[in-house]
Formats: structure tokens, sequence, C-alpha cells
């Protein structure tokens, strides 16, 4: 039986396990037929002609099956992006960035099976800054939205404090939400029911409604890097079992199902043992705590936690359920070589090996390619 005999189903089997089926798309018509969905499954978009191209020349039966969205939306682009929309009725993922440019015509696009959605804008001139009301308006029309990214979000004027900024001004053209009203503060994003992961970067946390607004949802992983983070953990906590910090501000509500702690390159070494030691952290399940930093951070790092936990080997109750502990450089900074980075390495090693705690990142980082340890033997 020969490629070009084969059912059509059995040639999705074969498309599917491909990495990259352009190559085999080539082959001929029959073949190329069977690697259109494979070959529109996923779309990026990284110029700003490319998203016009692809209105222009590519029909729209090919992106009936597209599940995955991920542009950088050009300057008055926001026209074109509704038109792609509209025309993948079952994208499950979407990614834009330069969101600040978007409009409140999204709004009116219906992505009733769409999961993930990340929107982030870095816009250091805040020329087009990224309205809170937009995003909260946008994201509680999604029915099936699990997993949320936002990353430089800008509080609007109507909610924000007289003094405050920065802030979006004339955005009160957003419709009201037919249960929130006119009150789209971000705050308002934790009534979302479906909403099961919440990151937020760059992002203002000072409102006072994370203290009050109604919890709808039932968050298992959050990432927070604001000083009033612990605003927000305070109401999810009972559900979160991941939390990402990126600064020294730990949950001050009790997190009784939370069994990952993971540390941002950005979370000061200095205050990681304070953090470690507060109480609700130390009574939560943990069972896995990693930290992630910049190279020249690393023998802080590893001496700060090899500090907390010969002082939590006098408390066992502590940290009760504390299994692994993983250090890992940030991807890209070079691996450190040094004399105090090894040595804290090797220091952390030995007592996590003392305490019969796994450290594999760690090991990992003390040797070469071909295996062998660098610096002293541990």
């Amino acid at each position: 039986m020969s490629w070009n005999t084969l059912p059509l189903e059995m040639k999705y089997a074969v498309v599917e396990e491909l990495d990259d089926a352009r190559a085999l798309s080539q082959v001929n018509r029959l073949t190329y037929a069977a690697c259109l969905r494979a070959l529109y499954k996923s779309i990026k978009l990284k110029s700003p002609a490319s998203l016009r191209a692809l209105l222009g020349n590519v029909p729209a039966s090919y992106l009936t099956q597209t599940a995955s969205i991920t542009v950088d939306l050009p300057s008055n682009a926001c026209g074109d992006l509704c038109s792609l929309l509209s025309l993948t009725p079952r994208l499950k993922s979407l990614t834009i960035t330069s969101a600040g440019r978007l409009t409140p015509s999204i709004l009116a696009v219906s992505l009733p099976h769409l999961h993930t959605l990340s929107l982030t804008h870095i816009d250091p001139q805040a020329l087009n800054p990224l309205s809170e009301r937009l995003v909260v308006a946008f994201c509680s029309s999604l029915p099936s939205l699990a997993s949320l990214t936002l990353n430089g979000v800008t509080r609007s004027a109507l909610h924000a404090p007289p003094l405050f900024f920065p802030v979006v001004r004339n955005d009160d053209n957003i419709p009201p939400h037919p249960v929130f009203g006119t009150d789209l503060a971000l705050p308002q994003i934790l009534r979302i029911a479906s909403l099961k992961s919440l990151v937020i970067r760059d992002t203002p946390l000072s409102d006072a409604r994370w203290e009050t607004v109604p919890v709808a949802c039932n968050i298992a992983h959050v990432e927070l890097d604001g000083p009033d983070a612990d605003r927000v953990l305070a109401r999810i906590g009972p559900s979160v079992q991941h939390v990402s910090l990126g600064v020294s501000v730990p949950p001050r509500a009790p997190c009784p199902v939370l069994t990952r702690l993971h540390t941002t390159p950005y979370f000061p070494p200095d205050s990681l043992a304070p953090t470690l030691s507060s109480p609700v952290l130390s009574s939560s399940p943990i069972s896995r705590v990693d930290m992630e930093c910049f190279a020249d951070d690393l023998p802080d790092i590893c001496n700060a936690v090899s500090d907390f936990l010969l002082v939590r080997k006098e408390t066992p109750q502590c940290w009760a359920k504390l299994e692994r502990v993983d250090v890992r450089v940030l991807q890209g900074d070079d691996m450190p070589n040094d004399e105090e980075s090894l040595e804290a390495m090797g220091r952390l090693i030995r007592v996590c090996t003392e305490l019969k705690l796994s450290c594999d990142s760690l090991r990992a980082l003390r040797k070469w390619p071909d295996g062998r340890l660098r610096a002293r033997t541990v």
C-alpha cells in the first residue's frame, strides 16, 4: 500500500506526529490537503504585513481547524484581527502582544472554545496603554476561559484614585457588562467562574476591590509580581496549588492545598529565607520548591536556602511535606563557574542529601556536559 492510497484518516494520524508538516505538504495536491489541518493548526504572525497577507491569501475554510494564534498586533489592525478570529470557531489559545492596540471592537467576536488567553503590552512611553476595562470586558466574554496571562495592564481613570498614575483615559466607550455593569476594574476577573490559572505581571494590584469582590473561580495556579500580591493571594488561597512569586509578599491567608512554590529571577535573594519561614507557607503542604535566578544571584540563593533548611531541621513540623528543592539559572545566562557559586551549590546539595531531599536540577548545574562534576566533588 502506497502513501497515496492510504485512507485520509491514516494520513491525518501520520501528519499529526510530525513537528513540521510543510515539507511533506509539498509532495502533491492530495498530500497538501491532508496537511492542511496541521499547517494551520497553529498560526504565528510576527510582522505587520503577515496578518493582512493571511486574510488576503488563505481561504477561510483552511482556518476552521486553527487551535492557536500568536500575533504581534500592528497599529490600526484590530479590525483585521477581529476578521481573523471570526474565521476560527475552534480557537483554543490566543496570544496577543502589543495588546494596547486592541479596541472595543474585539468584544463583538465570539470565541466559545477559547481556553488560554495571553495579553502582553510593553509600552514604556504609555502611548497605547492596555485598559483594565477592556481586559475585563474581553475576558468575561469568553465562556471557556481557564488560563489567563496579563502583562502590562494599566488602571482606568474611572476606577483609580484621583492622583493615581499612570491611568487610561477615554475608555468609557466600553459597554457595560451584563453582570458587572460599569464596574470593569481588574479585580472583577475573579468573578470568571471558569478561570483556573492566573498570571499577572507588571500590573498594579493596589485596587482595594481585590479584597471585596466576590470570588467565583477556583484558581489552582497563580503567578504575581506586584507589591500588593498578598491582596490577591488572600482571596484565592483556599484553592491555590501552585504559587509563583516575583516579590517578597508571602500569603497572609491559609493555603490548605498549596503543594508547589516557585520564585522568579526577580525575587530578592535576601527575602527568600523570611518568606519561606512565614507561618502560612510553613504550615502549607508544600512538597516542592523551585527557585529560578540570575547567575550572579546563585550563591546568595543557595546559601539562603541552605540556612533555611538547617533551621527547618530543628522544627520538623514546619514544611513537613517538603520533598524536593530545585534551583535553576535563568535560561540564557552563562553557567556560573566561580568558586563561590560552586561552593554554595555544593553546600546546598550536602544539606539536601542530609535531609533526604531531592535536588536533581542543582546537581545538574554542577556538571560539565560530559557528566563530570565541576570543582569540588560532593
